[in-house]
């Protein structure tokens, strides 16, 4: 156990290093106005999960941790509650868009707007099976998770802004995908592990 949690440790710290690292070539490849869109977006959607979750993710930790109901159940609701709440912001997105674009988001594209909240659900999922993943004591494998998500991160800016030059919408693009593929790889190991 001890062990286990010295190597998350080292893998939230590799991550934060990395987080860094990301940060420097975003800010240098896209400039001040580009980077502050890019930062929106992704807090934008980084917030919309942590509150949209309603407070899930604690609750799968607890559930799962005290053996409260089985992980196939409450990974199970996990998915279904992602899925509802994220229709939901996009829904409520959907209404208020002019309001939101003429007080809130001015001069910033819907289709970013969009963007960030057609994450929230993919990015809700990845919050609550991580907490169940620490529910369970999987530190080494959220470790690689969270660590290949760093890794990736700077990777991906790096291929996306220096090397093709795609600019903020290809930053962005790369994001997004990343995102899939961690809450995909959560899916696949909960869920052939556990069950869905």
């Amino acid at each position: 156990m001890a062990r286990d949690s010295l190597f998350l440790l080292i893998a939230r710290i590799l991550g934060f290093v990395l987080a860094i690292v990301a940060g420097v070539i975003i800010s240098r490849s896209l400039g001040p106005d580009l980077r502050g869109v890019y930062v929106l977006v992704v807090t934008i959607s980084t917030f919309a999960s942590g509150l949209g979750n309603l407070g899930l993710d604690f609750s799968s930790l607890y559930l799962v941790s005290k053996d409260r109901y089985p992980v196939r159940q409450v990974h199970g609701l996990a998915i279904i509650a992602a899925a509802v709440l994220g229709v939901l912001f996009l829904l409520l997105y959907a209404i208020f868009q002019a309001p939101i674009h003429a007080y809130v988001l001015k001069d910033i594209s819907p289709t970013f707007a969009f963007l960030a909240l057609g994450m929230v659900p993919i990015s809700m999922y990845w919050l609550i099976c991580s907490s169940i993943m620490s529910g369970l004591k999987r530190f080494p494998l959220l470790s690689f998770f969270s660590l290949g998500f760093s890794l990736g991160e700077v990777t991906l800016a790096f291929m996306t802004l220096v090397v093709f030059r795609w600019g903020l919408n290809g930053l962005l693009g790369a994001w997004a995908l990343e995102t899939l593929a961690l809450a995909a790889g959560g899916l696949y190991v909960t869920g052939r592990q556990y069950g869905v």
